[in-house]
């Protein structure tokens, strides 16, 4: 299995703006290999404006602690991890989404 992408997991963090009022902010989770593929897409429209969504599978060497809710980061691209699947004892399977924001 090639894993050609460097990605960076994150999870999410609770922080606070100088006025004390909530943030939320993302800390690293780790960087590793990874390879990415998108296997779905779909165009909609919401509101009147039209909106896109790919379903990507990125799969890394099995790694514990990693949880729906989290996001990848490849470059500026930002995947927002739907499920984890653990695929044997060699890799993990991230379900994400990239899009709909």
């Amino acid at each position: 299995m090639p894993k050609n992408s460097r990605i960076t997991i994150q999870q999410r963090a609770e922080g606070q703006a100088s006025d004390g009022q909530p943030v939320d902010t993302w800390t690293d989770v780790a960087t590793v290999w990874a390879d990415i593929r998108d296997i779905t897409g779909r165009e909609y429209v919401v509101a009147g404006a039209e909106r896109s969504e790919v379903t990507t599978k990125i799969r890394i060497w099995r790694r514990a602690g990693i949880t729906a809710g989290m996001r990848v980061l490849r470059g500026v691209i930002v995947y927002d991890v739907q499920a984890v699947l653990d695929e044997g004892r060699d890799t993990t399977l991230l379900m994400c989404t990239k899009g709909t924001s």
